[in-house]
């Protein structure tokens, strides 16, 4: 039997988020994977500037200039927060390492290194 809009809508007001590292997954890898094949494939300076902006504003876990690296720092933290509130100890550690392979992805440069598949943004 098919559920209601009502139904599912009252489903969704209650989720709650069961794993964190799914959702550090989806930010810090599944996300800008997508967002770089897009761009590598169609070759538009358009998705590639998105996949750079992308990167710099909602990935990076390391703060610098102006507000890049504060979105991907605070998701990291609030993420990594929920689960130890939970206690649950493999997903905090799981979040951990996310937010580590994360931030050494952006200080080995590996992000600008992918940026010269792609079309000049320059």
């Amino acid at each position: 039997m098919k559920k209601s809009w009502k139904e599912r809508f009252d489903k969704l007001e209650h989720a709650e988020i069961h794993k964190s590292w799914l959702y550090l997954l989806y930010i810090y890898l599944v996300l800008p994977a997508l967002l770089l094949l897009l761009a590598y494939l169609s070759q538009k300076k358009t998705f590639a500037l998105l996949f750079h902006n992308y990167g710099l504003f909602v990935a990076n876990p390391i703060p610098g200039g102006s507000l890049s690296g504060w979105v991907g720092l605070i998701l990291g933290i609030f993420f990594t927060a929920n689960a130890l509130r939970k206690k649950d100890w493999k997903d905090s550690a799981l979040c951990l390492v996310l937010l580590a392979a994360d931030a050494a992805y952006f200080l080995l440069g590996v992000n600008y290194m992918l940026l010269q598949l792609l079309p000049s943004i320059g």
